[in-house]
């Protein structure tokens, strides 16, 4: 009886972790950003490892993006490896975010956008950001 058990145990847990493997649900889309988040991503058009966050990030370091798909273990890191971007962040406090090549805007400017706006491609200030900052303007 207890072998019985521990079978059906076993074919259930291969079953579940089959189900899991196999759905899309699993793995969070890259294509989407929350609201009142700046998102950025490692790829071209919004595509790879991802990072979200609602407030100001001057010095991006050793923070890594969170992994996509969801199964590897780590993502890449944050700092320097910026192809995409989007605001979806709020009218007033979160309203423009500048994205800056060093940390502490050491290097200047990258690009700015306001609520709504994104880039599919950052062109030549690929992999360059190393900061950002919310600002009202």
């Amino acid at each position: 009886m207890a072998l019985k058990i521990a079978k059906g145990a076993v074919v259930g847990v291969l079953a579940t972790a089959g189900a899991l493997a196999g759905s899309g649900v699993a793995s969070a889309s890259n294509s989407t950003c929350d609201v009142g988040e700046y998102c950025v991503y490692e790829h071209w058009n919004r595509t790879g490892d991802r990072y979200t966050t609602s407030g100001s990030l001057g010095n991006y370091g050793t923070i890594r993006m969170t992994a996509d798909p969801w199964w590897e273990p780590v993502g890449a890191y944050l700092n320097n490896n910026v192809s995409s971007w989007y605001n979806h962040g709020f009218a007033g406090r979160y309203s423009v975010i500048h994205s800056y090549d060093g940390a502490n805007g050491a290097g200047g400017q990258l690009w700015s956008g306001g609520v709504g706006q994104g880039q599919a491609w950052v062109g030549s200030n690929n992999d360059r950001a190393g900061g950002h900052l919310w600002r009202n303007s």
